[in-house]
């Protein structure tokens, strides 16, 4: 079983209206490009599709789901861009052009249904795969949702079947402004991880607990480059899993999460 230990202290909170992960994580960037090196582009990526699994015959199936459409953020250019499926081939363009590329279950999901309109080796590309990440950690997989509410407090306005929904409809916008809250939300949850090393989540007990989350930018993105398809911050990545209590390393109880972004 998971070991859950009392946290000593209260978790820090952000300032009311500051920025102060933001800015920790800009002055690192700030440093990079000071030290002579540009400071990584990274593209966060999303996308929603115009089939079900069950429409196409199964999850094997995904490349004949077809793109709804897609999102991503560039920060290179700090901006959203929204793709038509028109349009696949320049996301894909945008996608080979990242230092490191972020989803939340990219590889098995995303990746696999662009497969239906490019021969591009996606897998090929530096990826950090937050849902990997958390699987290898936990052994079991967190819906994006509830990580996003337990640890900054805010929920998601929709799911995937709401988004299928949506384009029977012709709710094209609806679908654009659930996926481009995705992508701001795995943004937001980078940010935290990067700045407080955990996320949050809540156990089937109802406790609440950190999961630990190491990710440094720089780190996933030199971890990304090499090619290794483990996890930049899985506990057999290196010495420091020997401080860890087995395998997944340890959660710790927290407070109820506050409401409003950067709760924890």
């Amino acid at each position: 079983a998971l070991r859950l230990l009392l946290a000593r202290d209260p978790l820090p909170a952000l300032r009311d209206g500051s920025d102060g992960a933001l800015d920790e994580i800009e002055d690192e960037r700030q440093s990079a490009t000071e030290r002579g090196r540009p400071a990584p582009r990274v593209i966060y990526f999303d996308l929603e599709t115009q089939r079900s699994a069950e429409e196409v015959g199964g999850w094997h199936n995904a490349h004949l789901m077809r793109v709804a459409l897609a999102v991503t953020f560039d920060s290179k250019t700090e901006q959203y861009r929204t793709f038509r499926e028109s349009e696949v081939h320049d996301l894909v363009t945008s996608l080979q052009e990242a230092d490191l590329i972020v989803g939340f279950n990219i590889v098995s999901f995303d990746y696999s249904v662009l497969r239906g309109y490019t021969d591009t080796d996606l897998k090929a590309l530096p990826t950090f795969d937050m849902l990997t990440a958390i699987h290898q950690r936990l052994g079991y997989r967190l819906a994006l949702g509830h990580i996003a509410e337990q640890t900054l407090g805010v929920s998601k306005g929709g799911d995937g079947l709401q988004s299928l929904a949506w384009w029977k409809e012709g709710r094209v916008d609806e679908i654009e402004r659930y996926c481009t809250q995705d992508v701001a939300l795995m943004k937001d949850l980078l940010e935290h991880a990067e700045q407080h090393g955990h996320l949050c989540f809540q156990t089937k007990r109802g406790d609440r607990v950190r999961l630990p989350a190491p990710w440094k930018l720089d780190e996933l993105v030199e971890h990304a480059r090499s090619g290794n398809t483990r996890p930049a911050d899985s506990p057999r990545s290196d010495a420091r899993s020997k401080k860890t209590s087995g395998r997944r390393g340890r959660l710790r109880l927290v407070q109820p999460a506050a409401a409003g972004r950067n709760a924890t």
